[in-house]
């Protein structure tokens, strides 16, 4: 294997105390661990070795105001809501007051060979399998 990205290099595993790729974590009882941060974890789900079984959300409290400027840009501002500054707003259109946030939870599963694209081929095509038939009826 030749590792081209993080997903398929070694690393030391300090739950299993060995060398392992990380593309095998997914098969493991400790998954996810310390070594599993969000970038591995998702540069993993864009690769073959897994499915992406589930997408969830979870909530995140968070209060912070983003204003829609006139040029159509998106800025954060720091500003008092009841009583905010003339100055502040000059140039915006909008301004939106966010409280809730939704972070997408990926949920993944190790590739099974059944879940593998690749067709098996017959051995032996049938026209091969049709004329050994033919012959053999024809020596009977």
């Amino acid at each position: 294997m030749n590792p081209s990205s993080e997903v398929e290099k070694y690393f030391w595993c300090k739950k299993r105390d060995m060398n392992r790729v990380f593309a095998t974590c997914v098969r493991c009882k400790h998954y996810p661990c310390d070594y599993c941060t969000p970038g591995r974890i998702r540069e993993l789900a864009n690769t073959d070795y897994v499915v992406i079984e589930s997408v969830t959300f979870i909530s995140e409290r968070k209060k912070f105001v983003l204003a829609k400027m006139k040029d159509g840009t998106y800025k954060e501002l720091d500003i008092d809501l009841k009583s905010p500054n003339p100055d502040h707003l000059k140039d915006v259109e909008e301004v939106y007051v966010i409280s809730k946030v939704l972070i997408p939870v990926l949920t993944l599963r190790a590739k099974n060979e059944s879940d593998s694209t690749e067709t098996i081929r017959d051995p032996e095509p049938v026209e091969i399998k049709g004329r050994q038939r033919k012959e053999k009826e024809t020596q009977n």
